[in-house]
């Protein structure tokens, strides 16, 4: 499990509480930012190549966040790596990406846990999540597409 970003967040202030908690459980998570509760699986800023490898070697990346905050580019950056991404479930984000097949989806702290410990068993079943994610960014969030939606909007507007 990858989790990376600040450890601390104004607007999400549980961060280092549900690594810690979830690492109680027993679960193995290697965190990169500032701000986390030290640990030997939590290291510091990273980016680059750095972060891409990190994110292809994992088999799930934990996006820790709430409905109050914007939505992350975490989600994009691993979905479009295939690599699978459970995350805080918002109405915007099922707007993007099918819950289950896509993207998977959590709503509490025992939900998370529960999904994690289910689908760490499924490697072929997060292998396919994460291609299909992948597979949808290529389709419908990439760079080319949205500049292609702001021309349009702009065109409604100057009518």
């Amino acid at each position: 499990i990858l989790v990376y970003g600040a450890g601390v967040h104004k607007f999400v202030p549980n961060r280092n509480e549900v690594v810690d908690e979830l690492r109680k459980k027993g679960f193995k998570i290697k965190v990169f930012g500032r701000g986390w509760t030290k640990h030997p699986d939590t290291f510091g800023f990273i980016e680059g190549e750095g972060l891409s490898k990190e994110i292809c070697q994992s088999h799930i990346l934990l996006d820790i966040t709430n409905g109050k905050t914007a939505w992350g580019h975490r989600v994009f950056e691993s979905s479009a790596r295939a690599t699978p991404v459970l995350t805080y479930e918002r109405e915007d984000t099922k707007q993007m990406f099918n819950d289950s097949s896509e993207i998977m989806l959590y709503n509490s702290f025992d939900q998370l846990e529960s999904k994690l410990s289910i689908y760490l068993h499924m490697p072929k079943t997060l292998r396919q999540i994460g291609l299909n994610a992948q597979k949808r960014c290529y389709a419908e969030h990439d760079i080319s597409v949205r500049i292609q939606e702001l021309i349009q909007i702009i065109k409604e507007i100057k009518l």
